[in-house]
């Protein structure tokens, strides 16, 4: 009886324990905060990412130097998800990038400054992005070029084809107007396969009619956007072969996020 009863709560610990989320402390937004220094890492994606906030918006930062989830990330974007009940429904999210279809090449060029018919290695992240967010099933297509919700959006590749990406998400957007009135913030970043990703009821997405094919090379050189990251990434997070296959299940990190609070102007 008694080893009965212990064995029910060792199980009774582990399924505690698998359901128990990562706090992430955020620190004050600043211009040259650092991811390195910040960092939480999931071994299972290979990706670094923090969570950072100052008096109006929450910010989220990650990088990877995984070949096949940056191929999944330019075709179909991440999506940062909220849930402001501590729970994991997330029903407020961003998708971003989502690209124009006009933004992408037509096809591979010869550079004739290389060897004759080379192949160019495309910009893999041109700047004529989009963003989709979503509050329950209303989704809404978003031009950052215009964009008066104040939305901050970057991604790029650093010089060592490092993926680079930061989102910065307004507090009123997400049922609040400063970081007080969120105590139980769970945040998700999730890199979806083409079977997965938020419902839209009001409007198409890019991102699903992608032209070109996705193996057409890494940029040899790209400058780092302002406030990117760098530093080395753990071990084990070099980039391997492959694409975006329907059989990858999507990445999915939720995290508990305490943020820092207000700060006078």
């Amino acid at each position: 009886m008694t080893e009965k009863f212990l064995i029910v709560l060792l199980m009774v610990a582990v399924l505690a324990g698998c359901g128990k989320l990562t706090t992430v402390n955020s620190p004050r937004e600043k211009e040259d905060i650092s991811l390195v220094e910040n960092a939480h890492y999931d071994a299972e994606s290979k990706i670094r990412y923090m969570v950072s906030n100052d008096n109006t918006h929450v910010y989220v930062r990650f990088d990877t130097d995984n070949y096949s989830t940056i191929m999944r990330i330019r075709k179909l974007g991440a999506i940062i998800r909220f849930d402001t009940n501590g729970k994991k429904k997330g029903t407020h999210s961003l998708k971003y990038p989502v690209y124009n279809v006009d933004a992408f090449p037509s096809g591979p060029m010869s550079d004739p400054n290389v060897v004759p018919g080379a192949i160019l290695r495309d910009d893999l992240f041109p700047p004529t992005t989009t963003a989709i967010w979503t509050e329950g099933e209303i989704a809404t297509n978003i031009d950052l070029g215009i964009n008066t919700e104040g939305f901050v959006c970057s991604v790029a590749l650093d010089d060592k084809d490092v993926l680079m990406y930061r989102v910065g998400i307004p507090f009123k957007l997400i049922g609040g107007t400063r970081p007080e009135d969120f105590t139980s913030l769970n945040m998700e970043v999730e890199i979806p396969t083409p079977d997965t990703g938020p419902k839209t009821s009001t409007s198409s997405d890019p991102s699903s009619a992608m032209p070109g094919s996705m193996n057409n090379g890494m940029p040899g050189n790209m400058n780092n956007s302002p406030g990117s990251m760098s530093g080395p990434l753990p071990s084990g997070g070099m980039m391997s072969s492959g694409g975006v296959s329907g059989g990858i299940p999507a990445i999915r990190i939720w995290m508990q996020v305490n943020l820092s609070p207000s700060t006078a102007n």
